[in-house]
């Protein structure tokens, strides 16, 4: 398979497009997340003063410094106040199956490859 940059069909199988609340959506503060399941990192693109990428691994086993990456970042950018920290948690949980989930498929093809 051509891993040119016209080629989307290889970037986009390792992408999942992370859904976005209608709070959140109405908040206007994240732009575009994605959770990138070969390296499991998680990329929420802020609409903010500084329009900041917040970047981070999952971490699978706690949970909760996954949510304390995600305040600490955006502190970082000037997200100081509590109602955009409390969305951007909840983004995260929301789609915490499906993030969580790619964990358990990589898992299982990874068992089933063993001999």
């Amino acid at each position: 398979m051509s891993t040119t940059n016209n080629d989307n069909s290889f970037t986009t199988s390792r992408i999942i497009y992370l859904k976005q609340s209608e709070a959140l959506k109405q908040n206007g503060l994240v732009t575009d997340s994605v959770y990138y399941t070969e390296t499991n990192d998680v990329k929420i693109s802020l609409n903010h003063a500084v329009n900041a990428d917040i970047i981070f691994t999952i971490d699978k086993k706690k949970w909760h410094k996954n949510l304390d990456t995600i305040v600490e970042q955006a502190e970082q950018y000037g997200v100081y106040d509590k109602e955009s920290l409390r969305l951007l948690k909840y983004h995260l949980n929301d789609n915490h199956d499906e993030i969580i989930g790619t964990f358990s498929k990589i898992n299982t093809t990874n068992t089933n490859t063993k001999d």
